[in-house]
């Protein structure tokens, strides 16, 4: 590698490595961990209490513009297999690049493999079916993980923050959660440079002592015991100002083992509907048209009637974290941190229901990382019930195995009724109760100046909240214009102007590589890149 894919790879191990250090405090069965493992196949290596080697990785970054193909994998997995550890250990190859047709066939192997299937296996091994190669792959995996190195150790942040004893605010907690990823990410690099394989070790003390959190971590919250926790406050969690939106069932029957997808306004039904089968379902809609709110509103509906759904969204998820993600979900409702273990434990639950939303928004190594993940639960039915939620209709359907056949359903675009039910709501929230015959007067012309975007929750709410201070928009551009002028008045912004420039910068370069997402760390680089032309113009 060069010098710069040299430092970004030892930074995206360490990074994995930190992920995997505060793992171990979350497995009971795990004593410690070691960095760079006895052997140059692997990278880092988890212990179990005895000591014994109980699962090794190899990370290894890629370049954009290069892929991992037959050759390079089949090396790596052939050097991990004939250690004497490989007989025992399981073994993961991450990465954050891309895997070439080739690759792909190599992870689908082993995949077969592990399902007891080896025949895709001995052909490309060449070698015998009593060859020892094949117990120790049989165990072997190959995940992709495209996260940046922020965005991995943010993750770890979280899990930490949920391990603290103590705090007196969440911001104090973030703080020491923040303190604390950075101590461990110092030392990994001080054991990681020691000549010495044992002082390379990493057990459940150290590792606690430097995280300043307890070596033992049960989890506070089961959630055999948060379920009834989670439901009451869910059911409390009332979408103020918000009308409830109508779905569409937009797939027909045709006469034959397969389903087809087709656009239309299908039997529009109730929200409710979402969680009346037993399958997977997709909800999808344009941007604007209600889909968060509508998972929000279906999370309280459901919550009273007893029924568990934990919204999450798919820019928090990295691969092979599914259950920190419904962690998160948890907290983001009970207003407190839950460990990774209580969101395994409600994943395994096939009485909840998994919403995802903004799942075809994320950039599409992401929603190929996302269908690996989700493969095997989907596929067999176990654990919770999965909604998906996005724009494309195409990318959601992606996710999913390919032998399962979605329930699929479209956001019904709001009527007069609903924009004058969301006139009495927004005015009577604002302590001014506007009845009815006077909300219709306010309706009629953002009608009219909207035109079809009216049927657009979001553009015309928008429209609605300028009416304090100006007379009805002129269109879309003034619409969005008077908007983010209205916002950056409401926070002291100023120099609008640049602000505005530099967001259509970002936009349009994200755009023109086919993306309409970037997380924060994403975010504050590319606009810091594009104002920098602003500062040295």
């Amino acid at each position: 590698m060069s010098g710069v894919d040299t430092v970004r790879g030892i930074a995206y191990q360490q990074a994995q490595g930190v992920l995997q250090a505060v793992g171990v405090l979350e497995d009971p069965d795990l004593g410690g961990l070691r960095v760079e493992g006895t052997d140059d196949a692997v990278d880092i290596e988890l212990l179990g209490r005895d000591g014994t080697l109980r699962h090794a990785i190899q990370v290894k970054v890629r370049a954009t513009d290069y892929t991992w193909g037959e050759s390079a994998l089949l090396t790596v997995l052939k050097r991990w297999a004939v250690l004497p550890a490989a007989a025992h250990a399981s073994f993961e190859f991450l990465t954050d690049g891309r895997l070439g047709p080739s690759g792909q066939r190599v992870q689908q192997a082993l995949r077969s493999a592990a399902e007891g299937d080896t025949d895709d296996l001995a052909r490309l091994l060449g070698a015998g079916i009593d060859d020892p190669v094949y117990t120790a792959l049989g165990k072997a995996t190959i995940r992709q993980d495209p996260s940046n190195i922020g965005a991995l150790l943010k993750r770890a942040e979280s899990q930490v923050a949920a391990m603290l004893p103590s705090a007196h605010t969440d911001e104090d907690r973030q703080e020491q959660a923040t303190k604390a990823v950075d101590r461990l990410f110092r030392a990994l690099f001080d054991f990681t440079s020691n000549p010495e394989p044992r002082h390379r070790e990493m057990d459940r003390q150290v590792i606690a002592a430097l995280l300043g959190v307890p070596a033992e971590q049960s989890p506070a919250h089961r959630w055999a015991t948060a379920r009834a926790s989670y439901l009451e406050a869910a059911a409390r969690r009332v979408v103020q100002e918000a009308v409830v939106p109508s779905v569409a069932d937009i797939q027909v029957q045709v006469p034959s083992l397969f389903r087809q997808h087709e656009w239309g306004e299908g039997q529009r039904t109730h929200l409710g509907e979402l969680l009346s089968g037993a399958g997977p379902v997709l909800l999808t809609g344009r941007t604007g048209t209600g889909k968060s709110t509508a998972l929000r509103i279906l999370r309280q509906q459901a919550a009273e009637s007893g029924e568990v759904v934990i919204m999450v969204h798919a820019e928090s998820y990295l691969p092979g974290r599914m259950a920190a993600l419904a962690a998160d979900g948890l907290a983001a409702v009970l207003e407190e941190a839950f460990p990774t273990a209580t969101g395994a434990q409600a994943l395994s639950d096939n009485t909840v229901t998994l919403a995802i939303d903004g799942a075809s928004e994320i950039a599409e190594p992401m929603r190929r990382a996302l269908h690996q993940e989700l493969l095997a639960p989907v596929s067999s039915g176990r654990g919770a019930r999965l909604v998906l939620v996005g724009r494309d209709v195409a990318a959601l359907r992606e996710i999913l195995p390919s032998s399962v056949s979605p329930a699929t359903y479209q956001m019904v675009g709001f009527g007069h009724e609903q924009r004058v039910e969301l006139v009495e709501k927004a005015t009577a929230a604002a302590g001014r109760p506007c009845p009815p015959q006077l909300a219709r007067t306010v309706v009629v012309p953002l009608e009219q100046t909207l035109g079809d975007a009216a049927a657009n929750p979001l553009l015309f709410s928008m429209a609605l909240s300028l009416l304090d201070n100006q007379s009805a928009p002129k269109g879309r551009a003034d619409l969005y214009r008077a908007f983010i002028e209205q916002l950056a008045a409401r926070n002291g912004a100023s120099g609008l102007s640049a602000v505005r420039t530099a967001l259509g910068i970002v936009f349009a370069r994200l755009l023109n590589e086919g993306r309409r997402y970037a997380d924060v760390y994403e975010w504050h680089r590319r606009l810091s890149q594009a104002t920098s032309g602003f500062v040295h113009g």
